[in-house]
């Protein structure tokens, strides 16, 4: 009910082959669209059964989404366009064909998740979580952007008593 009110407040349009926000769009999304996906976002899943959030077409630009609770939504054709995802639980999400143009993904759970055809340009996915997530086609991913954390060891600094420069001290994760 909530993800339909959305889908008809905030619907994207076809352009260059592309779902897009119009043109005209302001600065802001608006509040009424904002409350509802933060109620989306901090619903207790407990209560979904099978159903999956379906934010599919939608014009999300600048959406404030970090630690929201949206595994398996459907976020296709979305414009997502400097959407704050951080901490957001993303596992098993259909991103195919979306806009994430400069979205904050830093430490967003994408376990699992299709990004198909996604436009990764400018997004932060540093420390983000992508086990066995599908990248096929996605679009103009840097480096710069994608700041992996390693699966196999951690690392802490500590000063050594009497030097002043610190010594790194890593241990196998288990």
């Amino acid at each position: 009910m909530v993800s339909a009110f959305v889908r008809s407040t905030a619907p994207a349009e076809l352009n260059d082959s592309r779902f897009r926000c119009p043109a005209a769009r302001p600065d802001r999304l608006e509040v009424d669209i904002q409350a509802a996906l933060t109620v989306l976002g901090r619903r207790d899943t407990g209560h979904d059964d099978d159903a999956a959030v379906d934010l599919a077409g939608t014009c999300l630009a600048r959406a404030d989404l970090s630690e929201a609770a949206i595994a398996r939504a459907d976020l296709g054709n979305a414009d997502l366009d400097s959407a704050d995802l951080r901490r957001a639980d993303l596992s098993a999400a259909s991103v195919i064909y979306t806009n994430l143009r400069g979205a904050r993904l830093d430490g967003a759970r994408l376990d699992r998740a299709v990004l198909f055809s996604g436009d990764l340009t400018r997004a932060n996915l540093s420390s983000a979580s992508l086990r066995e997530a599908d990248l096929s086609v996605a679009t103009s991913m840097t480096p710069a952007s994608f700041v992996p954390t390693s699966p196999r060891r951690t690392c802490r600094s500590r000063n050594s008593g009497r030097s002043s420069s610190p010594r790194h001290a890593c241990a196998k994760r288990t």
